[in-house]
């Protein structure tokens, strides 16, 4: 009688699987954080943001850059 072991049935491809999982979860994370970081800074007047040397409209960007890294426009 054989017996299996769960390590026997994890397969090259399942490595590619799970890269890809592991891959598409820090997407979610990294995208809610950017979402956190412009209702946060969105919440803020525009008095605090020239205070901070923001805009309005430089928002979106400051958000990309500081999630993403440096973005090219």
């Amino acid at each position: 009688m054989s017996t299996h072991t769960a390590a026997s049935t994890i397969t090259p491809m399942s490595g590619g699987v799970l890269s890809t999982i592991s891959g598409t979860f820090e997407a979610v994370v990294k995208y809610r954080q950017y979402r956190k970081t412009i209702t946060e800074l969105s919440s803020l007047s525009t008095r605090e943001l020239s205070d901070i040397g923001l805009s309005l409209s430089a928002i979106k960007l400051v958000a990309r850059e500081t999630i993403y890294g440096t973005v090219n426009t």
